[in-house]
């Protein structure tokens, strides 16, 4: 296979990546969704390994800087994809680096119970203001419409969500309703 050694601020595109061997590297890794996520309804596999793979590459391994240990070792585990991690935010790192590690701990493990018992609890005893800046449209970003999706209900439960719909509306004219 011939090596390309692309010029400095040369864009080198490749649209067949037979033969490639890709080593996929990210900053954070937290769920894995990014790299891989089969949707529940249609079945249908998204993220970069299922893309990367259909343009004939081989993708074994993940490089990522930062592990929260939400599940994103299982996920990609689950297609063949090996990550290596260079910290990983763990009890120890936590007890290490907290300001709070008692809450921080109970937050770091919530993704591990079903269904996000800390995250529930936190959001039934103080609302979701704290979040209003995630949903500022300039963003671009679906977080905030995935806590929605995550948490909507919850909130709606606790008669915290009209607040946080009203704190929306006020600061970027945005109706989550």
């Amino acid at each position: 296979m011939e090596v390309i050694e692309p010029n400095r601020g040369e864009v080198v595109s490749h649209d067949d990546l037979k033969g490639f061997q890709v080593l996929h590297i990210a900053d954070l890794l937290t769920e894995g969704n990014s790299c891989y996520r089969q949707d529940p309804g249609t079945g249908e596999e998204t993220g970069w390994v299922p893309y990367l793979r259909q343009q004939g590459a081989d993708v074994t391994d993940l490089m990522t800087v930062v592990t929260r240990l939400q599940g994103g070792e299982e996920n990609l585990a689950s297609q063949g994809v090996t990550t290596h991690s260079f910290v990983p935010i763990n009890v120890e790192f936590l007890e290490q680096h907290s300001n709070n590690p008692g809450r921080a701990i109970d937050y770091a493990l919530d993704p591990l119970t079903s269904p996000g018992i800390w995250s529930e609890g936190y959001l039934r005893d103080n609302g979701a203001l704290a979040l209003v800046k995630a949903f500022d449209p300039a963003a671009k970003d679906d977080r905030a419409l995935k806590f929605l999706g995550r948490y909507r209900t919850v909130l709606e439960d606790a008669g915290r969500f009209e607040e946080l719909a009203d704190a929306v509306q006020q600061t970027y004219d945005r109706d989550i309703r």
